[in-house]
């Protein structure tokens, strides 16, 4: 749920256009895209597998502890964890987008 998501996330602060925040969740986010440029993501405890949808078709990493992973600026993705997993992000979040469908490129 909304209410859900916003008790995970923790802002930390601002660089530039980025926020910079911290986030423990398990279970399956929703599609997310940033028109506006690259979120970075490192994990910081517990392993996650991260969906991004390409021209080429999706493609799909797992990131543990320790890893640094950039989400393309534009394109949709969406992460699952099993268990517990915190991640510390920068993210330009003013022009994010977020959908809950199976497949979010596909027309309305």
């Amino acid at each position: 749920t909304e209410e859900e998501a916003n008790a995970a996330v923790r802002e930390v602060g601002w660089l530039n256009d980025r926020m910079l925040g911290v986030m423990r969740f398990s279970g399956q986010t929703p599609w997310e895209r940033h028109p506006d440029g690259d979120e970075l993501l490192h994990v910081l405890e517990g392993e996650v597998e991260i969906t991004i949808l390409a021209d080429a078709g999706p493609t799909r990493v797992t990131a543990r502890a320790g890893s640094v992973l950039v989400c393309p600026q534009g394109l949709w993705h969406r992460q699952y964890a099993r268990e517990p997993v915190t991640i510390l992000f920068g993210t330009p979040v003013i022009t994010s987008e977020i959908s809950l469908l199976d497949d979010p490129r596909a027309p309305a």
